[in-house]
């Protein structure tokens, strides 16, 4: 123990073994880059909206929400998708996610709720379907939540085709200081993806990596999928196409976003402040902390 060089070396070797999140543990990572359609300086003066085709690098990266690492992609499941650009004044963090919560669920306590059922499930090894159907006896409220997640929406093999809303809430924010509520959506160019129970419960024991697979087949034919992002003004009931995401490298090890979080916004847009949000924002940051580890 005289020897501090060797304990030292120890201590960062065992703090190199980050912890896991939470949740999305499995997922694979691509960069690219968003080009925007045209500019709004009367909505946002957020800089890589400020002209047409000002070009944004940006990073994505495909889970599955609940699944744990090692788990079959085809395995049923929410897709959360995060989606990173690296804006002139800082980065802009947003989170999608296949399955919409719906109004009356957008609240800390129902999704806790919701981490604690799965949670239950994976510990446990009980049945999926008893787990949540008591959860929604319980609270009527998640019903039409679990009839889209044991739709074929939850069952797919491939992200190429995946439709993400956005969690979070945000403000836009003019020049002037005028503020407008909106929420982001991920649309692919390319839709499609979802198969089957069975098909699902075959492929996962055939073939694990199965979505994860496809990507990389994808990228190794240069086939790799493009999404458009819009946002939805809601205060106005009005849908602004914002621009394209072009994915261009597929990355070799999932080490990116690891200290994603809804905090980062760039000038020109605001994070809204419901409790959801506030939640959500204080989860993903001080999952990024305690991930970090002493020597990060």
């Amino acid at each position: 123990m005289t020897d501090f060089l060797l304990v030292n070396k120890i201590a960062q070797l065992i703090h190199e073994n980050q912890k896991q999140r939470l949740l999305y543990k499995k997922g694979i990572c691509l960069n690219g880059n968003f080009y925007s359609h045209m500019s709004l300086p009367d909505i946002t003066s957020a800089s890589f909206l400020a002209e047409r085709q000002k070009m944004t690098p940006v990073k994505m990266r495909f889970s599955k929400v609940f699944g744990r690492d090692g788990a079959g992609d085809t395995a049923r499941d929410i897709i959360g998708v995060f989606v990173e650009l690296d804006t002139d004044e800082g980065k802009l963090d947003l989170l999608f996610h296949n399955v919409e919560l719906d109004e009356n669920i957008r609240n800390p306590e129902a999704v806790l709720a919701l981490i604690e059922a799965f949670s239950e499930k994976e510990k446990c090894r009980v049945r999926e379907d008893a787990v949540l159907w008591k959860l929604a006896a319980k609270n009527p409220d998640f019903l039409d939540f679990l009839l889209r997640y044991f739709s074929c929406q939850c069952t797919v093999k491939s992200f190429r085709g995946i439709e993400g809303k956005g969690l979070n809430e945000y403000y836009f924010v003019n020049g002037k200081g005028e503020k407008r509520r909106a929420h982001f959506e991920l649309i692919p160019e390319t839709k499609g993806g979802d198969i089957t129970r069975r098909e699902a419960e075959f492929l996962a024991g055939y073939d694990c990596d199965a979505a994860m697979r496809d990507m990389k087949e994808a990228a190794e034919r240069n086939n790799i999928p493009k999404f458009n992002l819009f946002a939805v003004l809601d205060d106005e009931y009005r849908k602004i196409f914002l621009g394209s995401i072009v994915l261009n490298e597929l990355k070799e090890y999932d080490d990116e976003l690891l200290k994603f979080s809804p905090v980062y916004v760039p000038d020109g847009i605001v994070l809204s402040d419901t409790p959801l949000d506030t939640f959500t924002a204080f989860a993903f940051s001080e999952g990024a902390r305690l991930r970090g580890g002493a020597f990060n």
